[in-house]
């Protein structure tokens, strides 16, 4: 089954905001370019196998639903399987470091 990815407006600003970042204030525009490759790859997976990538089970909890996320580089994009609508929802793109726990959960509902 193959699954349509839908971004929130959020994550794009969030993925958009963190590209500029490395590019204009950190003077990195290879790693802007990198990490914007690396999103188109990682939903190329996500359009086939969205199981694939690991649970979040604090993400889950705050968010009343199971919410699985990717690594991309230093990031992860957090996002939900919509299995009725054949969708798979991004919901927030955040660096790795970032505690589950400090997420707002309306960060992790599709809007």
């Amino acid at each position: 089954m193959g699954y349509r990815v839908l971004a929130s407006p959020l994550v794009l600003s969030q993925i958009r905001e963190t590209a500029a970042h490395l590019k204009d204030d950190l003077g990195l525009p290879r790693s802007a370019t990198a990490l914007l490759d690396r999103v188109e790859e990682v939903i190329g997976i996500m359009e086939s196998l969205p199981r694939s990538f690991p649970l979040d089970e604090e993400a889950g909890r705050r968010a009343g639903g199971e919410i699985r996320w990717a690594r991309v580089g230093s990031y992860k994009l957090y996002f939900d399987i919509d299995d009725d609508g054949g969708a798979v929802r991004l919901q927030t793109f955040r660096h790795f470091r970032q505690n589950p726990r400090g997420l707002p959960a309306a960060d992790l509902s599709f809007r």
